[in-house]
């Protein structure tokens, strides 16, 4: 008969977090998903593009044109071949085709990604993609992707780009273009990626203050109806050599009239509109990119603008909109970091940490490279008071500030050790719900053109030049949100939020996670070559499209499953998670409950000490019943 056990073991929850892949290494790495070649307006071909990129040191990149026409083979033309070789009229499918202008949808379908699909084999350690520069109806542009599907980036650039006229060119492929207009055709657009691919996709508005186009209720809309797809914007601009550095400045119509240190008002006024957002808990996060179109006005993708995301070594294309939705991640100008871990308690950047205690403690651990000219003068911890979402309608649903974001405490006279900037600190939290963020510099408060009295960034409204770009440099991380719990009911969650997504699968467990579980129920069972698996039933049949059962399967074909498509079509791809992995995602995050069906029990325990689990709790307890 078999052994059944119960094994609690204590921890923090906390929000929304990454599902390890197993066996990976997990680090910050550096990531640009907006730039352009001549396939559009840019100065290189797709190929020279390609190779800076790997040379500057990026993990993955996306190729992000504009939407609508345009006239260039961005594979034949461009300044490194020396030469311009336009599409000819029968090469052009849809409307206007003797204007010699090809439409987006068709060189994205039939050249663009057919090339990039090709490359990747020479780039083994890179990530390629498919992306687009939406030109989004009502508003102004924003990056978007749907990773693993190419084809489906065309379709909704036929479908929903506002510069998109062509009404033929989809119909011979089933498309049906948008009748919509302005904000409406938005909110389609956004409805239509949250509903066919809410893994897979991101919108993420670019440089927003630009033009003017891009309002605080726009993003409030955006981020209700897709909360999955639309979740952050460029709030560090490209175009960082121009002389409106970024393109920002009162010609331009931008919000706040400039950058300031590089970075759009937006996000650079404490209390200002990230923060406003913020202050909802809504989880809307900040990238910088480096819109690379020449090297007349933009650095090199990866040269300046950088957003550094965690995520593993080896990137798995369809969880790449994972990692950037999760909100871990960070954004530097130049090399003036290299490194931050950012911690309360255990929770990270993007999380919530839940706690029953009147404090937490801080963590901050920063890297600069050996090369920098610019030593760190000081990190801001910066806090917030949420609230919960204002009502559509209202005068807070417009309302682009709050008053209750300040800095708290200013870190300074930092000294390394081994090469990292290490903060410790307790915290008491104003408030039972908060959020901090951090920001950092190298320069003193009060620095002459740059910075104000109270440390905060001055605009850049003289003549900008690259050097001075350079000589101008801070990060950014994302937020971490903070839920204080005390007296709360603990709730222990039966295979995960198992009326929402998928029993026993790491979407579950998320689901569970967000609607406030303090317990995850875990059922173990064991492969034929003994991988030990969360899954209830002996047989594979009621939860996956596997057939048998588990113990007669190796780790290989069970990695192989598909544990969603039976509860939704959204869920599709779901994996049977291994124990591993999802003592990997709980760690420190939530309390797990094993009800162990088919197991040995020396080997889950070893795996529980050795994922740290049963360190130095004294509340580790281990019933079996036989």
């Amino acid at each position: 008969m078999r052994k059944h056990s119960i094994l609690p073991f204590a921890g923090l929850l906390a929000g929304l977090s990454l599902t390890p892949v197993q066996g990976q290494t997990y680090s910050y790495r550096l990531c640009d998903f907006h730039q352009h070649t001549t396939f559009t307006d840019g100065a290189y071909s797709i190929g020279r593009l390609f190779e800076i990129c790997d040379s500057m040191g990026l993990a993955w990149w996306a190729n992000s044109e504009h939407g609508g026409a345009s006239e260039r083979n961005g594979i034949l033309s461009g300044t490194d071949p020396d030469k311009t070789v336009r599409w000819e009229p029968l090469q052009i499918k849809g409307d206007n085709a003797s204007s010699c202008r090809m439409w987006r949808w068709q060189s994205i379908g039939e050249y663009a990604s057919p090339y990039i699909l090709s490359r990747r084999k020479d780039y083994p350690s890179r990530t390629l993609v498919q992306g687009l520069e939406w030109n989004v109806p009502g508003h102004e542009h924003a990056s978007m992707s749907i990773t693993n599907q190419p084809e489906a980036v065309a379709q909704f650039e036929y479908r929903f780009d506002d510069n998109d006229t062509d009404i033929s060119g989809g119909r011979s492929q089933g498309w049906e273009k948008s009748s919509a207009q302005g904000h409406a055709k938005m909110l389609e657009a956004l409805e239509w990626l949250q509903a066919n691919y809410p893994k897979t996709s991101w919108v993420i508005p670019a440089h927003p203050d630009r033009q003017g186009k891009w309002t605080i209720s726009d993003f409030r809309d955006g981020n209700t109806a897709a909360p999955d797809v639309f979740f952050g914007f460029e709030g560090i601009p490209g175009h960082q050599r121009r002389p409106d550095r970024g393109e920002y400045s009162i010609r331009n119509h931008t919000y706040g009239n400039h950058t300031y240190g590089g970075t759009g008002w937006m996000c650079a006024r404490i209390g200002g509109l990230w923060d406003a957002l913020l202050s909802e808990g809504r989880h809307w996060w900040l990238f910088s990119t480096s819109d690379f179109h020449n090297t007349e006005g933009d650095f090199y993708p990866g040269e300046y603008n950088k957003t550094y995301v965690y995520m593993p070594e080896d990137i798995p294309i369809d969880r790449l909109a994972d990692y950037l939705r999760s909100g871990n991640a960070f954004v530097v100008s130049g090399d003036f970091i290299n490194g931050l871990h950012f911690r309360i308690n255990e929770s990270t950047m993007g999380e919530t940490c839940f706690t029953g205690k009147e404090s937490v403690q801080l963590t901050i651990e920063v890297s600069q490279p050996d090369t920098t000219p610019l030593p760190l003068h000081h990190v801001d911890l910066i806090e917030g008071i949420v609230g919960g979402y204002h009502p559509p309608g209202t005068p807070e649903y417009t309302a682009d500030s709050v008053w209750t974001t300040r800095v708290v405490k200013r870190y300074d006279n930092l000294k390394a050790t081994n090469g990292i900037l290490r903060i410790t600190d307790t915290l008491t939290p104003s408030a039972g719900h908060t959020y901090y963020r951090l920001r950092g510099t190298h320069h003193p408060p009060g620095t002459p053109g740059e910075t104000d009295p109270a440390g905060n960034p001055l605009p850049d409204n003289t003549p900008n030049t690259g050097q001075k770009a350079q000589n101008d440099q801070w990060f950014y991380s994302n937020p971490i949100f903070v839920k204080q719990v005390k007296g709360a009911v603990e709730v222990v969650v039966h295979r995960g939020a198992n009326r929402l997504a998928p029993e026993n699968t790491f979407a579950s467990i998320r689901k569970a996670r967000e609607h406030g579980a303090t317990w995850i129920e875990v059922d173990v069972r064991t492969s034929k070559d003994g991988i030990l698996y969360n899954l209830h039933d002996p047989s594979l049949k009621r939860t996956t499209n596997g057939q048998g059962l588990i113990r007669d399967l190796t780790s290989e074909a069970l990695d192989r499953l598909d544990a969603g498509s039976w509860f939704a079509p959204r869920f599709s791809g779901e994996r049977v998670p291994r124990i591993e992995a999802v003592l990997d995602s709980l760690r420190g995050k939530a309390n797990v409950y094993f009800d162990v069906k088919e197991a040995d029990l020396s080997t889950l325990i070893r795996l529980v000490r050795e994922k740290g689990y049963a360190a130095n709790r004294k509340n580790v307890r281990l019933q079996s019943l036989k």
